[in-house]
């Protein structure tokens, strides 16, 4: 995020440009994003510059209504934003952005499997990094390991996101059959997730997943100290205490 000074003198400069209604859709588009990174919690006067900016037509028009529907997602009214999205591709469906947009909303709705289908129309268009790791996370929480575990795989060979180590350690934990080859590979991931995070601490479900790992590959001592240490920090999950018990009974 930009300096509040450099926003500030930025929108000034945007105001010049679009002042007494000139026909520059470009400038009200950035004034938009400048008033909402100045202000997110009021979205009015973005959504007002952006609608200002479709009045006027042209190949702006696309990027226009696009950032109508992303101010929907962030405010959490995905009816809005679906129409908005809609008519984005409608207007120009060769626009790539639209798509993670769309797929950001429904990944924000907890709609996972709508989400990974226009996180795949988005990567057809523009298979850049971060748009990949976005798709693996929701590849995870939509339990489609496998995919997951090779685009995580496929990703970190090219750029080493610290996340996505654990995004593959969360998936060798929680993937049905897992044997102990994949707990090693999980375990592997799970460290190189933290050495990609200095001065970040464990979290319970962090040291749950390591838990499991560790007592795929045979080393329920170990894991059952680890399990210990994520209960004493969230104690309200009644699955990691049937887990434990299993380990033993």
């Amino acid at each position: 995020t930009a300096p509040k000074r450099n926003l500030d003198k930025a929108i000034g400069y945007l105001k010049m440009a679009t002042e007494g209604g000139i026909a520059n859709p470009e400038g009200y588009i950035l004034l938009g994003d400048a008033l909402w990174a100045q202000k997110p919690s009021d979205a009015s006067q973005p959504v007002q510059n952006y609608l200002l900016a479709e009045d006027f037509g042209g190949r702006n028009v696309v990027v226009a209504i696009t950032r109508q529907g992303r101010v929907w997602t962030k405010a959490r009214v995905f009816d809005r934003a679906t129409e908005d999205f809609n008519r984005a591709i409608a207007a120009d469906a060769a626009y790539a952005p639209v798509y993670r947009e769309f797929g950001d909303m429904y990944y924000a709705k907890g709609d996972i499997q709508q989400a990974l289908k226009y996180y795949r129309d988005y990567l057809q268009r523009n298979s850049t990094p971060g748009a990949r790791r976005k798709y693996i996370s929701a590849l995870y929480l939509g339990k489609q390991y496998d995919e997951a575990i090779k685009e995580g795989e496929a990703l970190v060979q090219e750029k080493p996101f610290g996340n996505v180590y654990g995004l593959l350690a969360y998936c060798y934990a929680e993937k049905p059959g897992s044997n102990a080859a994949d707990a090693s590979k999980g375990l592997m991931y799970y460290d190189k997730y933290l050495s990609l995070s200095p001065g970040r601490e464990a979290s319970a479900f962090d040291l749950y997943t390591k838990s499991s790992l560790l007592a795929i590959t045979g080393d329920t001592a170990s894991a059952w100290k680890i399990r210990e240490e994520a209960l004493s920090r969230e104690n309200t999950k009644d699955v990691w205490y049937d887990e434990l018990a299993q380990w033993y009974y």
